[in-house]
């Protein structure tokens, strides 16, 4: 009696960590991917996948009345799906907290440069306050990722453009330090000595 209680209390633990594990990945995601086009793609991927574990262990407990009457065999076999499923969530964080993309217009729009810097594209510069404010009026929407191997403002560069062509990039791009292009994607190009760039959508030109 004493042995059931322990395990029906280890799976009760379990359950609340994934319980807490789905909200923060839905969370982090619903933050993350909202203005990328293959957010429902990802999102749906891996809510199929939570789906599926989930679905597996009701179907273990069904007939036994509750988790808490599950064989010792059953348990452990609940015990390893969990394990995959907490593996492939440790696994799936750890790719997105070194993934970074440049900041939508939106996210730029409402000052959330995440430490990315406005620059003048003619001097190499920080923007002065007047450009700034230009170009959050204009900008409409991404144009251009680059990665410039040691370049002094920062190696990761994105432009943006307005509806209008001109002027060009609207005259600031905006830089950060510490990121290079992630090279398992296929639309970073090089064009140059150290250089590369992308002119696909902001998730297809991520960095990291």
């Amino acid at each position: 009696m004493q042995k059931t209680l322990k395990s029906f209390l280890g799976v009760t633990l379990l359950e609340i960590m994934l319980v807490l594990a789905i909200a923060a990945m839905i969370v982090v995601m619903s933050i993350r991917y909202y203005q990328s086009a293959t957010t429902s793609q990802q999102a749906n991927a891996v809510i199929e996948t939570v789906q599926a574990i989930t679905a597996a262990m009701d179907n273990l407990s069904q007939g036994s009345g509750g988790y808490g009457s599950l064989s010792h065999s059953q348990f452990l076999r609940s015990l390893f799906m969990r394990k995959k499923f907490f593996i492939f969530f440790i696994l799936f964080f750890t790719v997105q907290a070194y993934a970074a993309t440049c900041p939508t217009p939106e996210a730029l729009r409402n000052h959330q440069w995440d430490e990315w810097v406005p620059y003048d594209i003619d001097s190499g510069e920080p923007a002065n306050t007047e450009k700034q404010e230009r170009f959050l009026q204009q900008v409409d929407k991404f144009a251009l990722a680059e990665w410039l191997e040691d370049s002094p403002e920062g190696d990761a560069h994105c432009y943006y453009a307005s509806k209008n062509a001109e002027p060009i990039y609207l005259n600031v791009y905006w830089a950060k330090y510490h990121l290079v292009f992630d090279p398992n994607l296929p639309d970073w190009k090089p064009v140059g000595n150290n250089a590369m760039q992308c002119n696909k959508s902001i998730e297809e030109c991520r960095f990291q």
